[in-house]
């Protein structure tokens, strides 16, 4: 279903592009982010599902369903947990950014994800501070996540719809980064590759373009300016 290779493998897990955001880590435990649109996906039944915020396109009550067990693990945050609430799907736990979650050998840090303003794609990669002016698409306050993901002894960061942020100054020891590349409401990938020079990972997974907006054009562009290994999956 991918632009480029379908799977990448890295010690010992694998990590699968879904639409938009998603991806679905498989190792020693089934782990989905943003399921949306898996009409077209062989389904997995998930040990946990982490949801990064409740936007369209990364909240979808019918793909949970489809992928959640009544044991299923949910992480995710105020906003989507309420939303949540008497569906047909396991109670959420909610994490706040800086938080943590750990279960069946998994362990999940909470980072912020939010934009410092909204603008056209090719502004200037500096990590920027929000005018008083600025409505970000995806304000700080709404308490948007993403989330380090710990499993098989494989560190994965998926930095949600976020811009280039501060907050990853405090990212370490990451081995593949999947990081948001179509700009407007996230990054573009001249700021995507200045992420991955702050964040300094194996491997860097471009996500969130072909479905709302952005193209493997875009995907491509952040392969050839970052200073890691990229997979366009």
């Amino acid at each position: 279903m991918g632009y480029g290779s379908s799977l990448l493998e890295y010690g010992g897990i694998t990590l699968d592009r879904l639409p938009e955001s998603g991806i679905l880590i498989r190792g020693s435990r089934t782990v989905y982010v943003d399921p949306v649109d898996l009409e077209d996906y062989q389904i997995f039944a998930a040990d946990i599902v982490m949801i990064t915020h409740k936007h369209e396109g990364h909240l979808s009550i019918e793909d949970m369903q489809l992928v959640c067990r009544p044991d299923t693990m949910i992480v995710t945050n105020d906003d989507v947990a309420a939303m949540l609430a008497g569906m047909n799907i396991p109670e959420p736990d909610v994490l706040p950014p800086k938080g943590t979650f750990g279960a069946r050998g998994i362990h999940v840090e909470a980072i912020s994800a939010y934009m410092v303003e909204d603008r056209q794609e090719g502004a200037s990669s500096d990590i920027r501070v929000a005018t008083g002016d600025s409505v970000p698409s995806h304000p700080y306050e709404a308490d948007g996540l993403g989330f380090i993901i710990e499993i098989d002894n494989v560190r994965i960061y998926h930095a949600g719809d976020t811009g280039l942020i501060p907050e990853m100054k405090l990212v370490k020891e990451i081995d593949i980064a999947v990081l948001p590349i179509a700009g407007w409401s996230v990054m573009s990938p001249h700021e995507a590759a200045a992420a991955v020079s702050i964040l300094k990972p194996e491997v860097a997974v471009p996500v969130h373009y072909g479905r709302s907006w952005g193209s493997a054009e875009d995907a491509y562009l952040f392969q050839g300016m970052a200073d890691c290994r990229v997979e366009v999956l």
